[in-house]
């Protein structure tokens, strides 16, 4: 099991892209959550193993949500938070 930080930059806030990044995670045995950061970033905190991690970036980044980002910030770890699922933070 991993944890992975993601940073999203971009036009990201209000287009829909936390409801999206909930959507796709739904796919995958992931959990943690998204949010969007006061910087204008969206910043994804998610945990499960390296394969699903990868996999459900890879369908965040390439898929429809891929226009709205300009930058990626990534930050893989081993300290996990045991989240029991996937959802939107505020």
């Amino acid at each position: 099991m991993k944890s992975v930080t993601v940073r999203y930059k971009g036009e990201v806030q209000g287009v829909g892209f936390r409801y999206t990044v909930s959507s796709i995670a739904k796919e995958y045995p992931v959990g943690g959550y998204v949010k969007n950061a006061v910087d204008g970033c969206v910043e994804i905190v998610a945990e499960g193993k390296d394969r699903d991690l990868r996999r459900f970036l890879d369908n965040v980044a390439q898929g429809r949500l891929s226009r709205y980002i300009s930058g990626v910030d990534v930050a893989w770890s081993n300290n996990l938070h045991s989240y029991s699922s996937f959802g939107i933070s505020y």
